[in-house]
């Protein structure tokens, strides 16, 4: 007779052979049983609830006291484990001593086939199946497995049954309706699977899309700020200039204290202007030399006016002597600025905690490192793992897309360097950022502040053209001071008159300019007279412009970065003297 689950539920015994009313019965009943778990098994969105559905049925259904159901991969390594009569300090036991591939497949031998299952014995090599040994007396158990074979063929996984109620060895009819149950069960853990792969593809998708959409927005924005930039950069030079031509006459103490300071902030937003070009600007990755300070630097004037709102402390700890390397300056920036955004965010949640972003250069051996010290939550070592994953966050819904980190990361790699995170939850997060270093050979281009150079010997005679009336002004003024004869044009097209017929010795022109534009006037004047070619000095705003840099590549023209600081025309002007040959 059947006898009672531990719920009441009636469970059927295990018979080893028959065919009769009682065994067609009892089958009945088992596949009756398992059909109705199974169509709960189809209605479960969830994996690990369909298993656990799975194994309740097993064992209350099969006549085996014990049921573990393990999960394979495309491989065939174990990936889950579930567990049914199984107490907490079996479980343990399993995990120690479970079952390994080779193990596995000495199991599955045609030897012990019985039906589509294996009914193997306790004492081959595979011990008790990872289960703590039975009590010696008596002869042991067989251990029974049922493949969960998917739909061409491959193992999804395999049920291992123990302790047979019946004590009996289990026949071929017995296991039948396991082996169906278990079918359906493969057929199952395939669907879900494939349902899981497709959700996680579908999030992907829409992460990669509104990636998109911010990266064109982004795009938009940033040839917003590009406009709004290069319209700056005209009164900050005009701003930079006077200030400086006042300062050079100017005895007051006071007015020269109170220029110094319209000197200092217009310089502050030089360098701001500068960054936003650099930012909102798509660049061909070109590795220059450079100072890893400076990139640091950047960034951090960038955001200082939002760390500063926000209430961090930023605290600066460079290596002055820092040699220079080789990178890319506009994709460093990029690494940076990500590593900065993160410590920025996090910061945000510490409550009353100090909010502090320390931020150390220093040569170690091969290779230059910075490293960046939050005073965050910090991040658990579980989540530490994937920060460098794609599309993984640790930020709020809508706060992050996942892939800063891992652009980061990958940028580094073409540079051959390494990006890495340690973190303590409760105390912050530091990561560290390590550029090898590479020795630079031959003259560098100087990165520092211009100082003041002799004219070049003899006056000489100019021609200044800008639509920017406040810069025609200064350059005059300033070029007429300093002993040179100026002529000056306000658009292109009267500039072209003028040089056609006047000789100049150097043309301080605008390169962005309405109607006829500063390329435009170079061109036209070069055709007719060739000799001007290398007479041209261009002032522009837009220095990260690809097209821009591709045109004073391919003319060699000098140039002047707006806003520029006076002592940098006479050194240009210099150069340009130097250059030509001697009459």
């Amino acid at each position: 007779m059947p006898t009672s689950g531990t719920n009441g539920q009636r469970t059927g015994d295990f018979q080893t052979t028959g065919s009769g009313p009682e065994s067609i019965e009892r089958a009945c009943r088992q596949m009756a049983a398992f059909s109705q778990s199974a169509s709960r098994i189809v209605q479960e969105d969830d994996l690990n609830a369909a298993c656990r559905v799975f194994l309740e049925a097993i064992r209350e259904h099969s006549g085996y006291g014990r049921a573990i159901l393990t999960l394979l991969d495309e491989s065939g390594r174990d990936t889950q484990w579930f567990f049914a009569g199984c107490d907490d300090a079996t479980i343990d036991h399993f995990h120690r001593h479970r079952m390994t591939a080779t193990q596995r497949t000495v199991a599955l031998q045609d030897r012990h086939r019985v039906g589509g299952s294996f009914v193997v014995p306790s004492t081959e090599a595979i011990g008790h199946g990872g289960l703590p040994a039975p009590p010696a007396s008596g002869s042991p158990p067989s251990l029974v497995f049922v493949p969960l074979h998917g739909s061409k063929g491959t193992l999804a996984g395999t049920l291992m049954l123990d302790r047979p109620k019946a004590g009996e060895t289990p026949g071929t009819g017995a296991l039948s309706p396991l082996e169906l149950f278990a079918s359906q069960m493969a057929h199952a853990i395939e669907k879900k699977r494939f349902d899981q792969a497709v959700r996680s593809m579908q999030m992907r998708l829409r992460a990669a899309q509104e990636q998109l959409m911010q990266a064109e927005k982004l795009s938009a924005i940033g040839q917003l700020i590009s406009g709004v930039a290069h319209e700056l950069n005209n009164p900050l030079a005009g701003i930079m200039g006077f200030a400086q031509l006042i300062l050079k006459n100017e005895t007051n103490t006071r007015v020269r204290k109170n220029l110094d300071r319209i000197y200092g902030e217009a310089v502050r937003c030089q360098k701001i202007v500068q960054n936003l070009l650099g930012f909102s600007r798509r660049h061909k990755p070109e590795k220059t030399t450079g100072n890893l300070n400076a990139v640091v630097d950047s960034v951090l004037e960038l955001r200082e006016n939002q760390l500063q709102a926000d209430g961090i402390e930023v605290v600066r700890r460079y290596d002055a002597a820092l040699p220079r390397t080789l990178f890319d300056f506009h994709q460093m920036q990029q690494v940076i600025l990500n590593v900065v955004n993160n410590a920025h965010q996090a910061m945000l949640d510490n409550g009353e905690r100090p909010r502090r972003l320390t931020v150390a250069t220093a040569r170690e051996g091969p290779v230059l490192r910075a490293t960046f010290t939050d005073t965050g939550p910090g991040i658990a070592a579980d989540r530490l793992v994937s920060i460098f994953d794609p599309f993984f966050t640790t930020k709020k819904e809508g706060k992050g897309t996942g892939l800063g980190l891992s652009v980061s990361l990958s940028i580094l790699r073409e540079h051959q360097g390494t990006m890495r995170a340690t973190s303590v939850v409760g105390e912050g997060t530091t990561f560290v950022v390590d550029l090898p270093l590479v020795e630079v050979r031959g003259a560098e281009a100087g990165g520092g502040r211009p100082g003041t150079v002799a004219v070049a010997t003899g006056p000489m005679r100019l021609l200044v053209v800008d639509d920017e009336p406040v810069l025609v002004d200064l350059l005059c003024e300033f070029l007429e001071a300093a002993g040179h004869s100026v002529d000056e044009a306000r658009d292109g097209v009267r500039g072209l008159e003028m040089a056609r017929a006047g000789d100049y010795d150097a043309i301080l022109s605008d390169l962005k300019m309405p109607g006829l534009d500063g390329q435009g006037f170079y061109e036209r004047l070069v055709k007719e007279r060739p000799d001007m070619a290398r007479r041209f000095i261009f002032s522009t705003g837009d220095l990260a412009n690809p097209k821009v840099q591709t045109f004073f590549q391919k003319t060699g023209c000098l140039y002047l970065c707006k806003p520029f600081k006076l002592e940098a025309v006479l050194q240009v002007l210099d150069e340009l003297a130097r250059s030509r040959p001697a009459a």
